[in-house]
């Protein structure tokens, strides 16, 4: 876990098993939660979780929205397999699995800033279409559009990149232009 990951993620991890559930905010320890408790904090705030609507279930929740750590890594990683659990995403990205179900939120704080900085990464491999899709998904209220949105500085210099051109280039010249001037356009 990284030093700013407090001030990037301040909402609590929860981990939901069988056995019990534990909550941790970044750089605290875990501790175990009741399920009432734990109904209550999910209600209030978005809290990192993995598969919602298994930890849902171990809630008693019908359902329930939060940051969901498999939709950021299939934002991050479309069309790649990982098993949907703490153990899987921490393998799936080379990170030290957790061992209980204790440390699975110190774990998903990691997780969740392993996936953020892979996408604010300058050579991220998915970043062509990506800054659309989270801007489309921002506008769905998709939890992780904010987060993922800011972390896209490569993918907003490309797009000012290209705005810079379509003002300065041939569209302008011959009087072409985009209706929606905000939107890269398709060459760049």
């Amino acid at each position: 876990m990284t030093a700013d990951s407090r001030t990037l993620l301040p909402n609590p991890a929860l981990a939901a098993g069988w056995d019990g559930l534990w909550v941790a905010r970044a750089g605290e320890p875990a501790q175990p939660i009741a399920r009432g408790a734990a109904l209550r904090l999910v209600a209030d705030t978005p809290v990192l979780m993995i598969n919602a609507p298994l930890a849902a279930s171990r809630i008693g929740a019908p359902q329930i929205s939060g940051l969901d750590l498999l939709e950021l890594f299939a934002f991050a990683r479309p069309a790649q397999f990982v098993v949907p659990s703490a153990r899987g995403l921490a393998l799936a990205l080379r990170l030290a699995p957790p061992l209980t179900l204790e440390d699975e939120p110190a774990a998903l704080f990691a997780i969740a800033q392993a996936l953020l900085d892979e996408i604010g990464a300058s050579g991220w491999r998915y970043a062509a279409g990506a800054y659309g899709a989270a801007v489309a998904l921002n506008r769905l209220k998709w939890p992780w559009g904010p987060l993922v949105t800011a972390r896209v500085p490569a993918l907003q210099q490309s797009r000012n990149r290209c705005s810079r051109r379509s003002r300065n280039g041939r569209n302008r010249r011959r009087g072409r232009h985009r209706a929606r001037s905000n939107l890269p356009s398709r060459r760049c």
